[in-house]
């Protein structure tokens, strides 16, 4: 079996990693247009607020920035969307490493039959943990003929 996307003709690993992927796009894009609205109305009830009791005598003319910020708890937007932005990040560099295992798993099969024994395949898991750290699949991926650890990859994962 040779692999085509568009044909459909991929691993599960992959079906799964793009549904997730298509979920933390959409995630970002609806945080962003829902976020904006709500930071537009939050915005827009505190200058009316404010115009509501100004007066020149006492009050300089911007104090519906602290009004603002009071109702967002000092979360501007441009933080909330780092933040959110950040999440995403984390969130596809875990499906990458899901994403690896799977493929791994669906390559290497569960098990290994050598002079008639049959034997389980099960990748080196830190004590404690279910799966294999970045390095174990890293090399795992290499034996197979595979570079997972690109530039662009490690640069997402540093970050």
């Amino acid at each position: 079996m040779t692999w085509n996307e568009d044909s459909g003709t991929v691993s599960r690993a992959f079906d799964d990693w793009k549904w997730n992927d298509r979920e933390n796009r959409a995630f970002l894009r609806l945080s962003a247009q829902w976020s904006d609205r709500a930071y537009q109305q939050t915005w827009d009830e505190a200058e009316q607020s404010f115009a509501a009791r100004f007066d020149p005598d006492r009050h300089y003319g911007d104090e519906h920035l602290e009004i603002f910020e009071g109702a967002v708890d000092g979360l501007w937007p441009h933080s909330y969307a780092w933040i959110t932005e950040a999440s995403v990040v984390k969130n596809a560099v875990s499906a990458f490493e899901v994403y690896l295992e799977k493929a791994l798993q669906e390559a290497l099969g569960k098990s290994l039959t050598m002079d008639g024994t049959e034997h389980t395949i099960k990748l080196a898991a830190p004590r404690k943990f279910e799966s294999p750290g970045w390095r174990t699949l890293v090399t795992a991926h290499k034996v197979l003929g595979t570079d997972v650890e690109t530039d662009e990859v490690s640069w997402v994962r540093v970050r």
